[in-house]
């Protein structure tokens, strides 16, 4: 590539030779032809046009520029220095042109509340008028934007209304300031003091405020719900110039919540279990019984300080324990009486306080209300003083003497639908009949009411034919027990129950008591025993006459009272047939032999195999077993059978050792006899 030359090369035409027909040589440098000369005059004139609409388009521009008077021209270096005349222009040589710069102003242009700083993502933006409780934060957010270039500085001022508190500026905004005293009223402000802004230039002011108590609220007499609604303005000048004030405002409304003792009910029992009732107020309550107190407490939107309850508990109870769901509102009750609450700020929300009382063993008799008040109080008050006055609901109760049951009647019957038997009437020994005990109660008993019946020794219980329920016997301590539970006032109840006189009384007469008792306390002994004399105990010895079984068994407990013939008699159980009661002859049973061992089976000695053929061996196993003695290794003990040889007939050749003599004797002979004859010849 190096040797290629890069010089402009001559055109080259190709012409012929004038004496030589078809020579090839080329001939250079060959002058332009006349067209060529043509296209040079062509681009002299569009060079002179171009030239002209140049100059012309300079001359228009210039015009133009003089014509645009009073209009800012952009210089093209903004930051270059101011250029200076190199000479002195006469004053009276130039053309003055007046013109006037519009002033700026900062508007207000919205206000808003909103849940957060726009900063920490994208806020919820509260509805107009807006609804707080006390406690509330919220975030403010103005929003200032210039109309033009604003010529002096740009003031924001937010002054806040007295139920609203400055809480933080997080971005600590320059030339942000808050005041607590606002041209000496006690009021905040916050103030924002801009420097300038540009055309069409937009700031966002934001801060955080919270909603509280307005002095105006503070009202001990008050009780109903508070409402204080307000209007914050943010107001935005410019230059000092007070013809620039622009206003935007925000309606909103803080709610003072409130908490009120809304019902306190007695129950019979946890209300959480489907059995327990609501005792009616002023109703009577049994003394030692166990009661549950039911407070309830409501709140209307967010308190502005703790909810608390104070219950003095009547003398007539005692705590017991708080319900499961409220003992962590109940941690200590002073002096077992006392019950302080701290529910703390409730927000529109309603809480229940359960716990167990009990009536004392000696109440004071008569009615007696118990009163549960509710209050508000400042948040870390040191104070005692609540911010309202209490909520109260009460409740009213009644405690009567205690009801008692008595013994009414106590009768004894031949059986339970026979005759009666009347006091000091005689009965035998081994004679059943029939205790009845009628109890009466004069005013609903507060407790369970128990009969006892103590049987003496000569008494012994047999049944309750109705089994009542609640009915029990103890023949230990002998003692026959009905509970009757608790006895409505007037209501009447009895009992029944079958005893025997034993077989051998030890006494000739005995009385029987029956005791009442009210919730465990001794109310009432039976007035009316009975006193039965017990006749001579006859001889129930064997074969002498009878009449119950009960009667025999005082000789003989084996003995029953049998049916001998047109009478009844003392017989043995086991043979009542005999007169002496005797016991039946029984048998001596025969021992069952124990078999011998049979075959193959196993024995000690010949004598043990029971089988006469058999002997007892000792087998390849080293154990003794019974085998027939000629055929020891048959495990069957059984006999082989014979094997049946073929018959040979008698005139089969036999063949031996001597045969074999005879013929080798005789073939001696031929042999010798022929050698003769050999020799012979």
């Amino acid at each position: 590539m190096d040797n290629i030359n890069t010089q402009p090369q001559a055109f080259y035409t190709k012409i012929p030779s004038a004496n030589v027909s078809g020579n090839t040589n080329m001939v250079g440098n060959v002058q332009t032809p006349k067209k060529k000369k043509s296209f040079k005059n062509i681009f002299a004139i569009v060079g002179i046009i171009f030239f002209i609409i140049v100059a012309s388009t300079g001359v228009f521009i210039a015009q133009k520029q003089i014509t645009q008077k009073g209009q800012e021209i952009t210089p093209v270096a903004p930051n270059a220095p101011a250029s200076k005349p190199s000479a002195t222009v006469d004053n009276n040589n130039y053309c003055a042109t007046s013109f006037t710069v519009p002033k700026g102003d900062a508007d207000c242009i919205s206000k808003v509340a909103q849940s957060d700083f726009s900063k920490n993502g994208t806020p919820t933006i509260y509805n107009e008028p807006g609804i707080f409780n006390i406690g509330d934060r919220f975030v403010f957010k103005i929003t200032v934007t210039a109309t033009e270039d604003t010529v002096g500085p740009v003031e924001v001022l937010d002054v806040l209304p007295k139920n609203l508190l400055f809480v933080e500026d997080p971005d600590n905004t320059p030339g942000l300031e808050v005041s607590n005293n606002y041209e000496g009223t006690n009021v905040q402000s916050v103030v924002l003091n801009i420097d300038s802004m540009s055309k069409d230039e937009s700031i966002d002011v934001e801060f955080m405020v919270e909603a509280i108590i307005a002095p105006d609220q503070v009202d001990p007499d008050i009780e109903d719900l508070e409402v204080f609604s307000a209007t914050n303005s943010a107001r935005v000048v410019t230059n000092d110039d007070i013809n620039s004030l622009s206003i935007c405002k925000y309606e909103f409304s803080t709610l003072v919540g409130t908490a009120e003792c809304t019902s306190k009910e007695l129950y019979d029992g946890d209300p959480a279990e489907s059995a327990s009732e609501v005792v009616p107020a002023g109703s009577a309550l049994t003394i030692g019984e166990e009661y549950v107190y039911y407070i309830t407490v409501n709140a209307t939107n967010k308190t502005n300080g703790e909810v608390k309850l104070y219950d003095v508990i009547p003398s007539n109870f005692k705590f017991v324990r708080a319900l499961t769901a409220s003992e962590k509102y109940i941690s200590n009750v002073a002096g077992d009486n006392e019950i302080f609450v701290n529910f703390g700020i409730l927000e529109d929300e309603e809480v229940t306080l359960g716990f167990v009382v009990k009536v004392i063993d000696q109440p004071t008799l008569g009615k007696f209300t118990n009163s549960a008040l509710v209050y508000i109080y400042p948040t870390d008050s040191t104070t005692e003083e609540p911010l309202e006055t209490g909520s109260i609901c009460e409740v009213d109760h009644t405690i009567l003497p205690n009801g008692t049951a008595q013994c009414t009647e106590k009768q004894a019957f031949t059986d339970f639908d026979g005759t009666e038997i009347k006091a000091n009437e005689t009965v035998k020994a081994g004679q059943e009949f029939i205790y009845r005990i009628s109890i009466k109660a004069n005013r609903t008993t507060t407790g369970d009411v128990v009969v006892v019946d103590q049987l003496p020794e000569n008494l012994i219980f047999v049944e309750d034919a109705d089994n009542t329920n609640g009915i029990t016997y103890n023949s230990t301590t002998r003692r026959v027990t009905m509970d009757y539970g608790v006895i409505e006032d007037s209501d009447v109840r009895t009992i029944e129950f079958k005893v025997q006189v034993v077989a051998n009384p030890t006494v000739e007469s005995f009385i029987n008591i029956a005791t009442v008792t009210t919730d465990s306390d001794t109310s009432h002994v039976c007035k009316l025993p009975l006193k039965l004399f017990v006749a001579e105990v006859p001889d129930y010895a064997c074969n002498e006459a009878c009449e119950t079984n009960a009667n025999c068994q005082t000789v003989n407990e084996d003995y029953i009272c049998y049916t001998a013939g047109d009478k009844k008699v003392c017989r043995l159980e086991s043979n009542p047939s005999s007169s002496a009661c005797y016991p039946a002859a029984t048998p001596t049973p025969t021992p069952t032999p124990t078999p011998a061992p049979g075959c193959n089976e196993v024995c000690v000695s010949n004598a043990d195999c029971s089988n006469n053929s058999y002997v007892c061996i000792t087998t390849a196993d080293s154990s003794n077993r019974c085998r027939l003695e000629t055929y020891p290794n048959s495990i069957t003990c059984t006999v082989p059978l014979a094997q049946v040889q073929p018959e040979l007939p008698p005139t089969l050749p036999q063949t031996g050792p001597e045969d074999w003599l005879n013929w080798l004797k005789a073939g001696l002979v031929t042999l010798g006899v022929g050698t003769a004859l050999f020799l012979l010849l």
